[in-house]
């Protein structure tokens, strides 16, 4: 009785629960059953970071693409009022964790920095917007408003498929690139080889996790609904039914063959692009339609990437920073973080997004070659929040 008292009055903390014991926790990976709402391990069956030898250096150039927005933004917000009241969006695709903000952009370009020194130029593409810390006058730094890559009659566009659909359309943007979302971090030093071949192909990187099986339906969340109607286009396309979730880490992509997929699937792309919310039209074109569209032309291969994955909302977050933290700097530490935003409700949800922070700067101490040097806003934010979980430290900072 007390478990269906529980169902009808908190049915998160039901469900959060009996999937933890459906699918017991476990940091290493070993559990090849348990769903990708918390990943901490090496996708597919293989060991966690076997790259082959590079027979051949890569020469090419390897550009770096971010989408980001500051929710808190007021006249970013009355943009987005304004579209909302003639939307009718649902409530998933509108949720404030979907376009919350809390500095984990400045902690990705310290990860870029620090464990990726080879990249050559990175893009931030934003909606009239420019982070007030970032160094806009560092030469390998671009700010790509939304108006300089999608149509007009598309904006303003809240939907981040819409903004997806079109990063290859950036001016300058080499062939080979890597896409970032804000919340995701490099955890430790990587190589060109970890993302692309030598003779240009990209590397992917599957999961065990599927995407539910059969046509879109009204139960399906948006992000199913997006990656649903793109392995429509693929089956229609290629005959070959796709299933696997690509890891939510970085993703490898090849600009011409996004500009094919664009001039292939122009129709179905302008559908989803009307939708300034995610909709039922919607098309997961960076995670699910490009990658697979890359391989099944003969342009990727399937490679491992140990990578963590979670909700910092969830009660969880406090054992995989601990986790993070204590495998910082050894053959054990992700290739690629996530620090997931999904909204929950709970009584504890600004101390857990107060320790997102706090583990950031653990993790990510010290300032980069992309941040400004006349401000202290991380201190600031980090002396604010405490310690928490972490101990005394007090967080460093240096200078570029």
């Amino acid at each position: 009785m007390s478990k269906l008292r529980k169902f009808f009055a908190s049915p998160g903390h039901f469900w959060r629960d009996f999937l933890l014991k459906l699918y017991p926790e476990d940091l290493d990976g070993s559990n090849p059953a348990r769903p990708e709402t918390h990943r901490f391990a090496a996708p597919v069956h293989a060991p966690a970071d076997h790259q082959p030898p590079e027979a051949y250096p890569i020469t090419f150039p390897i550009d770096v693409v971010y989408t980001w927005v500051d929710g808190q933004d007021p006249k970013w917000l009355a943009r987005k009022n304004a579209a909302l009241a003639r939307s009718g969006a649902p409530a998933a695709a509108i949720g404030p964790a979907r376009f919350a903000c809390r500095g984990e952009l400045r902690y990705s370009l310290r990860s870029l920095e620090r464990y990726a020194p080879w990249v050559n130029h990175v893009y931030f593409v934003t909606d009239g917007q420019v982070p007030p810390w970032l160094d806009t006058t560092n030469d390998r730094v671009s700010i790509v408003d939304h108006t300089e890559i999608i149509e007009r009659q598309y904006l303003p566009t809240f939907n981040s498929h819409v903004i997806e659909a079109h990063l290859h359309r950036i001016a300058g943007l080499a062939e080979h690139y890597l896409y970032f979302n804000d919340d995701v971090m490099l955890g430790r030093p990587t190589t060109p080889g970890h993302f692309f071949a030598a003779n240009g192909n990209a590397h992917l990187f599957l999961t065990q996790a599927q995407t539910p099986s059969g046509p879109v339906t009204p139960h399906d969340n948006p992000t199913q609904v997006a990656a649903k109607n793109a392995r429509e286009l693929l089956y229609r396309r290629f005959g070959q039914q796709m299933r696997f979730k690509f890891a939510h880490a970085v993703h490898p992509q090849l600009r011409s063959v996004n500009e094919r997929i664009a001039a292939e699937f122009a129709r179905e792309i302008a559908a989803s692009c009307s939708n300034r919310f995610r909709g039922r039209t919607d098309l997961a074109f960076a995670t699910y339609l490009a990658p697979n569209y890359t391989y099944l032309t003969g342009r990727a291969d399937l490679r491992t990437i140990h990578y963590a994955y979670f909700n910092v909302r969830s009660p969880l977050a406090i054992r995989f920073y601990r986790a993070l933290l204590a495998r910082r700097g050894t053959e054990r530490a992700p290739h690629s973080i996530c620090l997931n935003d999904i909204d929950v409700t709970g009584a504890c949800i600004e101390s857990l997004l107060q320790q997102e922070v706090v583990f950031l700067e653990r993790y990510f101490p010290g300032s980069s070659c992309f941040e400004r040097t006349d401000g202290m806003e991380v201190q600031s934010e980090v002396l604010s929040y405490g310690a928490g979980a972490y101990g005394p430290e007090s967080p460093s900072r240096t200078s570029c």
